[in-house]
């Protein structure tokens, strides 16, 4: 029966590797390049606003972001953190205008060509 259960085991961890490394695979060619990026490229100011719950409010991504197009695109991007940990969709649907819209975020930024 130990046997059994460690082979069971090893082929379920050989199927998460397998998985794993096909699900996080680079794609074959470059993905093409969002409009907010392109608009960067182009030397079109930028605003780029995260909305969501904790994982925005509270998370190193945001930060990352605003590093990274800081340091790509200086002077260009303003990126703007109107998460709220805690929140549900009746708060994103009220706070809309508030953390969103006010910002006049990049339109179609999160939209590829």
């Amino acid at each position: 029966m130990v046997h059994t259960i460690k082979k069971i085991t090893r082929t379920a961890l050989l199927a998460f590797a397998a998985f794993s490394a096909s699900a996080f695979a680079l794609p074959a060619e470059p993905l093409p390049k969002s409009r907010f990026v392109q608009n960067l490229e182009a030397g079109r100011k930028q605003t780029l606003v995260a909305y969501g719950t904790s994982l925005s409010a509270i998370g190193a991504w945001v930060d990352q972001l605003r590093a990274v197009a800081d340091q790509q695109f200086p002077g260009l991007s303003t990126v703007i953190n109107g998460a709220q940990g805690g929140a549900n969709s009746d708060w994103g649907r009220e706070k809309l205008e508030e953390k969103v819209l006010s910002h006049k975020p990049a339109n179609g930024a999160n939209r590829r060509e």
